[in-house]
């Protein structure tokens, strides 16, 4: 069973791409007849084959069950259009406004003219009295053209995803030639993307990355070793403009339809680069503040030596000590005892401006 509900029926594999489809067993059915014997009959036939079936008898009535649930297909008695003049199924295509296709077969006495039910919307039709055998056949046919429909459903929500992710996503066959170009990477390299699709993917790169990308593709298929599959790197794309911007590249390699193909995942990491440039501007300011800190530490720790060795002060009774401030807000303390007991203290001045205090 896949995500739809839907399970693979027995006989001839039906799909596409090499991938098997499934289709409903059970259809949802909408059957619109004023005859009562229609409807009978109808439903004696759809029943036991485990379809879900609404009858209703006029055009109204078709209306409302159709907007409140649409089925997977509509029968209509030629009767309700011949009154409508044909606009009932453009009444009914109308209401599920190219979301979902709703297949309409029309139960008829002879043969319509396939133009009129063309224009009008109708997509075949079953002669009456309906025979189980060909309303089986077409339910069948319908069952298809509904998972064709799913599918194509499926492909158009991965296309939105592909073209509304923020990352660049850029898909090449085995040669590198580009088969896919996302609008993310259209913003990333200035390149529409029938610009690139057809082309080698390496008109992205700067030189030499150019060159090496084709001798790496060409060992890759070779040899089948990969150095750079599915891990992320740093490089430089370049833009149509021939400006270079950062970029980080996962590269992964898929297979369908039997042949290779490769997928990247592009990110700009423009301003990563910059915020990692000023924080490495930063860190070198602050090492060089640093640097110059201990450097007028080392020329004031000399002043002081100096200005203690003077002769007038070099007496061996004095002791003297170079220490950090703790109650000041400099960094050097100095004191000496004079053989007169005076105390002499230096230290830098804790209002940075060399006057004391008022």
């Amino acid at each position: 069973m896949n995500a739809w509900g839907w399970t693979r029926l027995p006989g001839p594999d039906f799909g596409v791409a090499g991938e098997t489809l499934e289709y409903p067993a059970h259809l949802d059915l909408l059957a619109a007849s004023p005859c009562a014997e229609t409807r009978t009959s109808l439903e004696r036939l759809l029943a036991p084959a485990g379809h879900r079936l609404r009858l209703v008898a006029d055009a109204q009535e078709l209306l409302s069950q159709f907007q409140a649930k649409p089925p997977d297909v509509v029968l209509l008695d030629q009767p309700l259009c011949v009154a409508d003049a044909l606009a009932l199924p453009a009444r009914l295509r109308a209401i599920t406004d190219a979301q979902r296709w709703v297949p309409l077969l029309l139960l008829a006495d002879t043969p319509p003219d396939p133009g009129n039910c063309l224009r009008a919307g109708i997509d075949d039709w079953l002669p009456k009295p309906v025979e189980t055998s060909q309303l089986e056949s077409r339910l069948l046919l319908v069952g298809k053209s509904l998972a064709l429909q799913r599918r194509l459903l499926d492909m158009h929500r991965l296309q939105t995803l592909f073209d509304h992710v923020l990352d660049g996503i850029v898909a090449t066959d085995a040669q590198g030639i580009v088969e896919s170009f996302n609008p993310a990477a259209e913003r990333i390299f200035g390149y529409q993307a029938a610009e690139v699709v057809g082309r080698n993917v390496s008109m992205l790169m700067p030189l030499p990355d150019a060159h090496r990308h084709d001798a790496y593709m060409a060992r890759y298929r070779a040899t089948g070793e990969a150095t750079v599959m599915g891990r992320g790197r740093d490089i430089f794309g370049k833009r149509k403009d021939g400006s270079l911007v950062p970029i980080s590249v996962t590269l992964t390699e898929m297979k369908w339809l039997g042949r290779r193909h490769f997928v990247a995942v592009i990110e700009d990491i423009s301003e990563r680069k910059r915020q990692e440039q000023r924080l490495a501007n930063t860190l070198a300011e602050l090492q060089g503040y640093r640097e110059r800190i201990e450097e007028e530490r080392h020329v004031t720790r000399e002043l002081v030596e100096r200005m203690v060795a003077r002769a007038q002060l070099d007496d061996p009774l004095l002791q003297w000590k170079v220490i950090p401030a703790e109650t000041f807000s400099g960094d050097i303390i100095l004191s000496q005892r004079a053989p007169d007991g005076r105390l002499f203290v230096l230290l830098p001045t804790p209002w940075a401006t060399g006057s004391p205090p008022r």
